[in-house]
């Protein structure tokens, strides 16, 4: 068995954040044409925070223990790394932490220093 992080994240352009506070967990395009909740690692958030969302004047990061929820599958992707997936719903009540981003001078989100 492969020893993945217990910590997961998943990043919210702004019209999607509202969608979460409104409905109360997470419904974005690509997750429902892909059926699960795309997230990162701490390890790869920054490169996926730079490729997807470097675009927005600012987005939500939603910090999860992914460590014995049973919905969870690591999937290869982006050069092969393994990814977690929700094959499920993300809830609000799933947050343990979350964070508005702003873009810092160089244009790339400013990522907390205090991730898990």
């Amino acid at each position: 068995m492969t020893d993945h992080p217990d910590y997961a994240y998943k990043l919210l352009a702004p019209e999607d954040a509202r969608t979460f506070d409104d409905l109360r967990y997470t419904n974005t395009t690509l997750d429902r044409i892909d059926g699960y909740v795309h997230l990162s690692t701490k390890a790869q958030l920054a490169e996926t925070a730079r490729r997807y969302y470097s675009e927005y004047e600012w987005c939500l990061l939603l910090e999860v223990n992914v460590a014995d929820r049973t919905d969870v599958r690591w999937e290869a992707s982006r050069g092969g790394d393994l990814f977690p997936h929700i094959y499920g719903k993300l809830a609000l009540t799933d947050v343990e932490r979350r964070w508005m981003l702003k873009p810092g001078a160089d244009g790339e989100l400013d990522l907390p220093g205090d991730l898990k």
